[in-house]
């Protein structure tokens, strides 16, 4: 892995080589009343220079690969909701962005 992005790293900007990866590792509650998971909701910008080659959850822990593909700068932007709950803004948990810029 070239790049790693966690939580801590929302708000910030990476900076990538056509060629390079990047893992995400962002946390949700996998069981119980308060259940959570990640979302991209209507935001797939990323697709313009990233690919994604990997979506795992494991432990609490939810993990996603991306290789660099084209130059650009673009976005990551992940949502995370209760489950069955409506993907509003009333209902989102957290909120996570990471701006990429593929050299």
């Amino acid at each position: 892995m070239d790049h790693y992005a966690t939580v801590m790293n929302s708000g910030s900007t990476i900076n990538m080589t056509a060629g390079d990866t990047l893992m995400v590792v962002l946390p949700y509650k996998e069981t119980g009343p308060g259940q959570t998971y990640w979302t991209f909701g209507d935001n797939f910008g990323h697709i313009a220079s990233l690919n994604i080659t990997r979506i795992a959850a494991l432990g609490g822990i939810r993990i996603m690969d991306f290789i660099a593909t084209n130059l650009g700068a673009v976005e990551i932007a992940l949502q995370q909701y209760h489950v069955l709950a409506l993907q509003t803004p009333s209902n989102r948990t957290a909120t996570f962005k990471l701006t990429v810029i593929v050299r």
